[in-house]
């Protein structure tokens, strides 16, 4: 029989049924995102974001080709119904998703691994299909009050993000699975208004499952087989290398049993003379760091004069083991890790050494958990660890230091937002350099150790930007200021605040000639290379020598600090002579061919779930206007996207700390949003309406400005002043951006209600299209451009609204 919208208003229960099944799918989408940047590698972590919008797509694709209900069925029945199969199908999926796991590094070289990623994307759609075929059904049945469902939509996503972000570190993403399916087979009791054994028994049966299944974590997430700590925790051969698991936003923290082994250090060693009791820390599986056994002074560690970690303090001159004074260095760590960098600079005398970690588990690693085993480092007198992302801390005013340390700050894991390939760095941002110049005291030194791999690209990026950075300050001859110490894999570049002078030199040659190291850069001699060309050279000749390098060693800025981003496509003829050594530097850009090879995917199908229904038998929409209907929920899906994606990349740079900016975001942004979809009757008023796509432009353009020339200026306010800047930001954009899409929907029913699940898989396709482009636009025009971006694409959704409407009313 025809689909006949519900002529009265959707009670209360089914409301609440809609807000738990939306914040169950948004629950999903976070613990899918922390469970794949482990199983997988954090390249394909972002992969969640489109997966969701894409089995939202597939299922109003689905609802739109049925075109009837089951005859002598309540719509509260049919909702049941399907939330009680999304919930049991989406475990069913899951679990067998858990247990595909391909060694993800090898998409491009082994059609087995592709087949294998493709069957976990299947999989992992399953849920997110459930979950939208519930959604898109209920805006259908009440498409005349779709202001009400799409409120509690947006605010269940908001609560489920909320819900997932604050209690993932005590359940882990497994038990947001188990709560994100129970919450869907409640919203099938709360549909059904009076529950059947039947429908009472599943959940109990499903809650049992879990149970079951959930109790031992290790047998569900297992660590890629690239990865660090997947060669020593193996728990199906009986291997349990983990004494330690917390999870936090961030990732999963493993603390590895104490071993006997090699000094570990962001950097290399000269000599080793023996092993040292440790313990290995890993993120996500990967990114090591290391705690190292301390008795009773970090002068025990006497391997710490021999690492390229120290070449700052043989260029200032001062002897390890100097007793602490007043007149020692102030030292700032960014990047605390297990410490050993805050007890190098103690064992060299430094008066007082600040620590800026972003992650708050690592800092309880060596201030609580593993205090005794590092010798109560965080406990000296002479040390502060601060729970902080290192931009925002040096922002802080305060007093200059004598040294600045970073050593492999990067944790190589997924984004908290899940939402890019690209990993966003930036403490390595020429605006960094700048910020770090600003705060060194006269004769300060920056120390800054990274990866160097052949042909150079790490290190000679940070050399380029710190050179360009001295250039813009006013500095002359720039590269009389900077050195760089390499081993093998690492280097260390010095940038210090005068040059470094043939005395410095002086003290670090023999030093380096002892230690087996050697200079990739040295100010006082002329020798050739890529570091030579590079910082020496100015104008035309480093321009030239920059486009002609195979790899991207521009400075990357503060708008698009995608640091790690060297890869060129015009040297795709190329690819044969870029060869690396180590997974972390590979010659093909995993993640850009990801991101690629899902806008392919990803267009191919929008264009078949946005087609195929239109050209089945029995469509009675005038072919006019769904072409109207389609061009304006494309644009709101892409435009909405454009926007979240810029509010999360420059809150985490504004904020200091990816944590805020998701809460904010995925949080404030749905709830502001769910508030303007409940108002969306504002826009019934034409005077509103035609002034609404004016203000939200403007609010869009202001928001750019803001982002690009406000954020950096307040970086160094107080926190609560920026967060409640920042809330303003998203509860204005949130508020303005949720009505246009519930009132597009109250515009086609009842008339053309059969349109709603079209409508709202073209705009979730379009939504999936835009994730994969927001990064690749934001790459060559910045983060702050999205905004302006989105601007013009909501102008345009409302010039179409202005088309289309007439069309809703004639039928033709």
């Amino acid at each position: 029989m025809p689909f006949v919208p519900a002529e009265r208003p959707p009670p209360p229960r089914a409301l609440l049924a809609v807000l738990l099944v939306s914040g169950a799918a948004i629950a999903l989408q976070v613990a899918l995102t922390r469970i794949y940047a482990i199983t997988l590698w954090h390249h394909f972590a972002y992969l969640v974001v489109g997966v969701a919008l894409l089995g939202f797509g597939v299922a109003g694709a689905w609802l739109s080709t049925r075109g009837a209900l089951p005859e002598g069925v309540s719509i509260e029945q049919v909702l049941a119904r399907r939330s009680t199969l999304a919930a049991v199908a989406s475990l069913l999926a899951l679990l067998s998703a858990l247990l595909v796991r391909p060694n993800a590094l090898l998409l491009f070289r082994d059609v087995g691994v592709a087949f294998a990623l493709a069957l976990l994307v299947v999989l992992s759609t399953v849920p997110f299909i459930g979950a939208g075929a519930v959604i898109s059904t209920a805006l259908t049945a009440w498409s005349g009050r779709a202001s009400r469902v799409y409120a509690a939509d947006l605010v269940g996503a908001a609560l489920g993000a909320l819900a997932a972000a604050t209690t993932i570190r005590w359940h882990g993403p497994l038990g947001l699975i188990a709560g994100a399916v129970l919450a869907m087979a409640l919203a099938g009791l709360l549909f059904a208004g009076r529950p059947s054994p039947r429908g009472v028994a599943v959940p109990l049966l499903l809650l049992a499952v879990m149970l079951f299944a959930f109790r031992d974590e290790d047998a569900w997430i297992v660590a890629a087989p690239t990865k660090e700590l997947a060669a020593v925790h193996q728990p199906t051969l009986g291997i349990d290398a983990v004494e330690h698991r917390e999870w936090t936003p961030h990732g999963r923290i493993d603390v590895l049993v104490e071993r006997d082994g090699p000094p570990l250090v962001a950097g290399e060693i000269g000599r080793i003379e023996r092993a040292w009791k440790i313990h290995i820390v890993t993120q996500d599986g990967a990114a090591p760091t290391t705690m190292h056994q301390v008795h009773e002074s970090p002068t025990e560690l006497t391997f710490l004069p021999r690492s390229t970690t120290s070449a700052v303090w043989v260029a200032r001159g001062t002897p390890f083991a100097t007793p602490p004074s007043d007149a020692g260095a102030r030292v700032l760590v960014i990047g605390v890790g297990g410490g050993i960098d805050v007890m190098n600079a103690v064992a060299h005398g430094a008066s007082h050494v600040d620590g800026a970690e972003i992650n708050p588990a690592i800092v309880a690693l060596t201030a609580r958990h593993y205090h005794d085993f590092v010798g109560n480092i965080a406990a000296n007198p002479r040390v502060s660890i601060h729970e902080a992302e290192g931009r925002a801390f040096v922002a802080r005013p305060g007093e200059p230091y004598d040294v600045i340390q970073l050593a492999g700050v990067d944790t190589f894991t997924a984004l908290a937002s899940g939402a890019y390939s690209l990993a966003e760095a930036h403490v390595y941002t020429l605006e960094a350099f700048e910020q770090f110049y600003r705060r060194l005291a006269p004769g300060g030194c920056l120390s800054m150790s990274r990866l160097i791999l052949e042909p150079p690209r790490e290190t000679l990026r940070l050399a380029l930007s710190a050179v360009v950075a001295l250039e813009r300050a006013g500095v002359p001859d720039p590269w009389r200021h900077l050195t760089i110490v390499r081993g093998h894999l690492w280097s260390t570049l010095l940038l210090c605040h005068e040059p470094l002078g043939e005395a410095r030199m002086a003290r670090l040659r023999p030093w380096v000639e002892e230690n087996g190291f050697r200079f990739a850069f040295d100010p006082e001699r002329t020798e050739g290379g890529p570091f030579a060309a590079a910082l020496r050279h100015t104008g035309a000749e480093r321009a030239r020598f920059v486009d002609d390098y195979p790899y991207a060693i521009a400075p990357a800025h503060d708008e698009a600090p995608f640091f790690f981003d060297y890869f060129r496509w015009k040297n795709l003829a190329r690819l044969r002579q870029m060869k690396s050594e180590s997974i972390y530097g590979a010659a093909v850009p995993i993640g850009h061919g990801l991101q690629l090879l899902t806008l392919l995917v990803t267009v191919l199908l929008a264009a078949v779930g946005i087609l195929r229904p239109v050209r089945q038998k029995g469509w009675d929409a005038p072919r006019d206007l769904t072409r109207w209907v389609a061009l304006y929920f494309a644009a709101l899906g892409a435009g909405f996207l454009m926007v979240e994606v810029a509010l999360l990349q420059r809150l985490t740079f504004f904020l200091g700390h990816p944590t805020y900016a998701l809460t904010l975001v995925l949080g404030g942004l749905l709830f502001a949003s769910g508030i303007g979809a409940a108002l969306s009757g504002w826009l019934r008023s034409p005077r509103v309406r035609k002034l609404a796509p004016f203000a939200i432009a403007l609010l869009l353009v202001a928001a750019a400005a803001l982002s690009h020339w406000g954020f950096p200026r307040l970086l160094g306010e107080p926190l609560a002043l920026r967060i409640a800047a920042a809330l303003a930001v998203v509860a204005l954009l949130g508020f303005a951006l949720g009505m246009p899409f519930p009132h597009g929907i109250e515009r086609l029913g009842p008339r053309w209600a059969t349109l709603v699940p079209w409508a709202f898989a073209v705009n979730a396709f379009l939504t999936v299209v835009a994730s994969s482009v927001a990064p690749l636009l934001a790459a060559e025009t910045g983060f702050s451009s999205l905004f302006l971006v989105a601007a013009f694409v909501y102008v345009f959704a409302f010039a179409v609204l202005r088309r289309l409407e007439p069309r809703l009313v004639e039928g033709t």
